[in-house]
């Protein structure tokens, strides 16, 4: 499912920490980088359960498609669950309980062996 999304690159402060932009970062940018979730996943082994709304204006998606490849990149057990018609926020009713489904489906998974 997930290996047919198209990858399209985008600038990011520290961005998978490109060599061409090394020194050349603002104290706002390694701040940045320092709080993305990709400055660290190189160390993560758990599975990860990622959940985004389809119109979340806070994450955007390319975000989490570029969580997705680093963590499928470091063989990290890992699944995406896109909720529609949904923000951020999860306004309506049905959304939460998808949400809550997912969660308890995915600790089934990897808790009950």
């Amino acid at each position: 499912m997930f290996d047919t999304v198209r990858i399209v690159p985008q600038r990011l402060p520290g961005s998978l920490r490109d060599s061409s932009s090394a020194g050349a970062q603002s104290a706002s940018d390694s701040l940045a980088w320092a709080s993305s979730p990709l400055s660290s996943i190189k160390r993560w082994r758990s599975p990860v359960l990622v959940i985004q709304a389809d119109d979340d204006h806070n994450v955007p998606f390319a975000q989490t498609v570029q969580l997705m490849k680093g963590l499928r990149e470091q063989k990290v057990p890992s699944e995406l669950i896109v909720i529609p018609n949904a923000i951020h926020d999860l306004l309506l009713h049905q959304s939460w309980l998808n949400y809550f489904h997912a969660q308890s489906d995915f600790l089934d998974k990897y808790l009950r062996r």
